[in-house]
């Protein structure tokens, strides 16, 4: 959850405040324990990416995946009991605004400074300390694989948002500095803001996949969902989230916003700016999904214009930290996984991963070349059309103009393919656990557009990972590409 936040709330403070709150308490037991249910008896040895066993063999403590799972469930039910009795309270103003619940036992004052003596959390109003849990039980929702429940949960987070700034409980305030972690509510604000944005992003993409046979001339669906559920023209509530817009709501960068000579502290105003360039792709896929008439229309032409232009923008003036620190040859590396001994490796479009000394940096990249795909794919056709000029055998000779679709055709199956291989690429690199975890939705698309079995078994491979290394939901995927592919995993056993 911290992966794009410098500040780290929710892993330096949020511990913290749940000493002080039941409810942020519960909230954060019932998502660990959901978390460890999923991994626990997978042996340390079997995942490259794991340092230890989650299962810890000291007396008393569980160590199966029952457990974990029956004592998940307890406080998810206790937490939302909770959040519904707080919800309750605040409707009918029967809670001051000064107060929070506490536990028995409270920390001393020292006990929530830092080293230096500063503050590592601060007190909770209710509608923060309610806005916290909310965000941690749609992460548990997720983490279920009840796409219906984890949108309710969405939904009723927005709900809950939406009312509360409009009683003035919530004050959007600009980006804190890093270094200032204990800044109060804007610091929770805003990590809970992000948290919940790349969530309803996610969610947007994710309700249903439209694998309808569509010329690529007239735009494949991607992922055929809805819009956002934050408002893309709220610019007042993006800027103070600390986007830089212009009066017109278009992004600026430079002196206004982020450049490449800043310093480090820039780094998630990049990454959350392609969130909500993401936010926008998705209103626009979605819009393009609703009507072919608005696909082939001005407005599309002209908003797909705006997206592209902006994309380039935001790419174009990335710091360094952004581009890859190496590129390595998958042919140089040991081939004990098998890779060297299938027939289709050698016409495998895969063949090297892409490293970037931060984690933060390559799965925002990977965000990169998924909005690269979903553009691609969603191309306005009066911006696909390529005219070539023939002569005729007529006197005097006449010009025909005509749309050279095949040349567009494989123009586009290149550009897709390129941005695929580079997801794949960066996911090959071995990045931490959260990154991984990120990646479920750019490896999806990825699989769509590579062809190659040896390709789509790497796809295949990495996705697998996510759930069995991580416990994260994640080979629901896997069965939709190998149900759009139409081959079932035999098919791929070769390229393993």
């Amino acid at each position: 959850m911290d992966l794009f936040d410098l500040g780290c709330f929710y892993n330096r403070q949020v511990p913290v405040l749940a000493l002080h709150s039941q409810l942020i308490m519960y909230s954060a037991c019932a998502l660990s324990a959901k978390q460890l249910s999923s991994v626990a008896e997978i042996p340390a040895r079997s995942l490259p990416y794991r340092s230890g066993n989650v299962a810890s063999s000291r007396s008393g403590e569980l160590s199966t995946p029952e457990e974990y799972a029956w004592l998940a469930t307890t406080y998810y039910d206790a937490a939302i009991s909770l959040l519904l009795q707080h919800i309750s309270e605040i409707a009918a103003s029967k809670l001051p605004a000064s107060s929070t619940p506490k536990m028995d036992t409270l920390p001393s004052p020292d006990a929530c400074r830092s080293s230096t003596g500063n503050p590592v959390a601060v007190a909770l109003e209710p509608h923060d300390e309610i806005v916290v849990a909310i965000t941690i039980l749609a992460i548990y929702e997720f983490l279920g694989g009840d796409e219906t429940t984890w949108s309710d949960h969405l939904d009723g987070t927005r709900s809950f948002l939406r009312i509360s700034d409009e009683a003035g409980f919530l004050n959007f305030c600009p980006s804190p500095s890093p270094n200032n972690v204990a800044s109060g509510g804007s610091g929770l604000l805003r990590a809970t803001f992000w948290n919940f944005a790349r969530q309803d992003m996610l969610s947007a993409r994710e309700l249903q996949v439209n694998v309808k046979c569509v010329p690529l001339a007239y735009g494949i669906s991607v992922i055929h969902g809805k819009r956002t559920r934050l408002e893309i023209h709220d610019f007042i509530m993006w800027r103070k989230m600390g986007i830089s817009l212009c009066p017109k709501g278009i992004l600026q960068v430079g002196d206004h916003s982020f450049h490449p000579e800043h310093d480090l502290d820039q780094l998630d105003l990049i990454a959350n700016t392609m969130v909500w360039l993401l936010c926008r792709i998705v209103n626009f896929v979605a819009s393009c999904n609703d009507s072919l008439e608005f696909l082939e229309s001005e407005d599309s032409k002209n908003t797909w214009d705006q997206l592209k232009t902006e994309l380039e923008i935001w790419h174009d003036a990335l710091p360094r930290l952004f581009q890859p620190c190496s590129r390595v040859d998958i042919s140089e590396k040991d081939t004990s996984t098998g890779w060297g001994n299938c027939c289709n490796h050698g016409k495998a479009l895969i063949r090297h991963e892409t490293w970037y000394s931060d984690s933060m940096c390559a799965s925002t990249m990977q965000s990169y070349h998924m909005a690269q795909i979903m553009l691609t794919l969603h191309k306005p056709r009066t911006q696909q059309s390529r005219t070539i000029v023939a002569s005729s055998h007529s006197d005097p000779p006449r010009r025909n103009l005509f749309v050279d679709a095949l040349s567009e055709l494989k123009h586009t199956s290149a550009t897709l393919e390129k941005h695929a291989i580079e997801i794949c690429a960066i996911a090959m690199s071995r990045p931490e656990e959260a990154a991984r975890i990120h990646m479920l939705q750019p490896l999806y698309l990825a699989g769509r557009c590579l062809d190659n079995l040896s390709d789509r078994a790497t796809v295949v491979r990495l996705i697998d990972g996510i759930e069995d290394e991580l416990g994260w939901h994640a080979k629901y995927r896997v069965e939709a590409l190998l149900d759009e592919w139409n081959m079932d995993r035999d098919a791929l056993k070769c390229c393993y």
